[in-house]
């Protein structure tokens, strides 16, 4: 090929070259144009016909007063939630941080663990009792050692409260009963935290590494356990035993 042949080809390939630059630009350029126009009023994919204009009617204010009208008893509601939400909206005011349904939320009683349990039929009426036996022994246990340890069997009477040094029978009865008690559970910690730490089911089971089935059922079977080892206690323990033991101390 010679070299005037080689130049006039490269001529036309970019002339071609230009042309379909050219002809790219015009196709974009039209592109744009069409995706920014206003649709055309009435032409749509729908197949439905345009919706057609409202004619003048009663404004907003008149259609509450209609409905208020012809629903009084839910105007009412109404006006009272309002009034609910107004005041704990102003009684609220004072936090910087948190909305007030969270302040007003968190200000309500927390129901206990047990009591939640019972609810919702886990627990039965006599073992709702047993479990609040069970926290009276505990809390008489820490009430009465000078020294609190973590350990709820250390159990050393040297209080002299009101010049009486006897306990009544029926309390060293019941924290006798809850030693025997824990020491045959085979997760104490775990009732113990539920019963008396009021830890609710889900947690105490997360904190045992646990299924939450098997804390429930460990929770009911402890339980259930409790009027044994309480009638044993009473059966064992008398007047005689008591002296005994305070008479060893001295």
């Amino acid at each position: 090929m010679t070299e005037q042949a080689s130049m006039n080809f490269r001529e036309r390939a970019e002339a071609i070259d230009r042309e379909e630059r050219a002809a790219r630009r015009e196709a974009q350029r039209a592109y744009r144009a069409a995706r920014a126009a206003p649709p055309a009023r009435g032409v749509s994919w729908s197949t439905k016909p345009p919706a057609r204009p409202r004619s003048g009617g009663p404004d907003l204010e008149q259609h509450e007063q209609i409905w208020a009208e012809r629903n009084p008893a839910a105007t009412a509601e109404e006006h009272e939630l309002r009034k609910m939400l107004a005041s704990r909206e102003e009684a609220w005011s004072h936090k910087a941080h948190g909305t007030a349904a969270t302040h007003a939320h968190n200000a309500r009683p927390r129901v206990g663990a047990v009591a939640r349990l019972y609810a919702s039929n886990t627990l039965d009426d006599n073992q709702l009792a047993y479990a609040d036996m069970i926290k009276c022994a505990v809390d008489r246990v820490r009430d009465s050692v000078s020294v609190r340890t973590a350990s709820l069997e250390t159990r050393v009477d040297v209080s002299r409260r009101g010049g009486e040094f006897f306990e009544a029978l029926g309390s060293v009865r019941m924290e006798q009963a809850f030693t025997n008690w824990r020491a045959s559970l085979p997760k104490p910690a775990l009732v113990i935290d539920i019963v008396v730490e009021d830890l609710g089911l889900a947690a105490a089971a997360r904190r045992h590494r646990v299924h939450h089935k098997r804390a429930s059922q460990l929770l009911v079977e402890a339980l259930k356990a409790w009027p044994r080892f309480s009638a044993d206690a009473r059966r064992r323990i008398d007047e005689a035993d008591l002296a005994r033991a305070h008479a060893r101390l001295n």
